[in-house]
């Protein structure tokens, strides 16, 4: 796979304004090369499914019937197993996986009935996806945090939300939790475009 190098981008950038400048510091994407990506997604693969034993426990823990508690790994482990074959695909594959993880965060806090504690996951799994080196997989997880807070927020204020501002307003809230969590994603990002530039350096050389 070529990678674009910091010289190449750095022509390219130069007198295209602020836009191009601004791009120069943001990492490409899709640059992983494929022996490192495989390693990466069977690892958050089997986060997944991790988490969706621990979410079973924990539903369990909680006071929650079997029945209600085992619809969380039901939910979860397809999504890891169509993943896993659909691989070669590396984008859907990366998405899929975005998607699982993201929706785990979400399960936690209504499991913890609103929990701030419960958020906290939310954060890490942003900086995990940022391991995929792929902008698509990212953002979707930002998106999703928004309309999970917002739409959910609504529907179900006291599943999401445990402060009154925020059951009260839930979209407000929602902007307030994924502006934080894409603030989480910045260190990531810096390090993704670390990372792409130390491999471009290298087929440099």
């Amino acid at each position: 796979m070529n990678l674009p190098t910091v010289a190449t981008r750095v022509q390219s950038g130069n007198g295209q304004g602020a836009v191009a400048r601004l791009r120069l510091l943001l990492p490409e994407g899709r640059t992983l090369p494929d022996t490192a990506w495989r390693h990466r997604h069977h690892a958050m693969v089997g986060v997944l499914f991790g988490e969706a034993v621990g979410l079973l426990i924990f539903s369990l823990a909680e006071g929650y019937s079997w029945l209600h508690s085992l619809l969380h790994p039901a939910a979860l482990v397809p999504i890891g197993l169509i993943a896993l074959l659909i691989q070669d695909r590396r984008r859907a594959a990366s998405v899929l996986v975005s998607l699982g993880l993201i929706t785990a965060c979400a399960l936690l806090v209504h499991t913890w009935h609103g929990a701030i504690e419960a958020h906290f996951l939310f954060f890490v799994t942003i900086m995990v996806l940022a391991l995929y080196e792929d902008w698509m997989p990212f953002l979707v997880a930002v998106a999703y945090v928004v309309v999970h807070h917002g739409a959910m927020g609504a529907l179900d204020p006291g599943g999401v939300y445990n402060h009154p501002d925020a059951i009260a307003h839930p979209w407000k809230w929602a902007v307030i939790h994924g502006g934080f969590v894409a603030a989480a994603g910045v260190a990531s990002v810096a390090a993704w475009r670390l990372n792409e530039t130390v491999r471009a350096q290298a087929q440099e050389s």
